[in-house]
């Protein structure tokens, strides 16, 4: 449920970088083509494909690693 553009584009900057091919957003997450995110993200979108879906459905049937982003929670590195 990201609303703010900056941080939508972030994330997807973010993403970029670590080579994810995709992220998987809940259908009230901003729009990717809001012109916020799309300068937020530094031109990433091209790289990395958003997915628009009901989360709760998504990752009970998910058969991958789920990675967040929590206060508490251990380190990718």
């Amino acid at each position: 449920d990201i609303q703010n553009p900056g941080n939508l584009g972030t994330i997807i900057r973010v993403a970029d970088w670590y080579g994810l091919a995709g992220i998987i957003c809940s259908p009230t997450t901003v729009e990717l083509y809001n012109p916020k995110v799309l300068q937020a993200s530094m031109g990433s979108f091209l790289h990395v494909q958003v997915h628009y879906t009901d989360l709760p459905s998504y990752l009970a049937k998910a058969r991958l690693p789920i990675i967040g982003t929590f206060t508490s929670g251990e380190s990718l590195h």
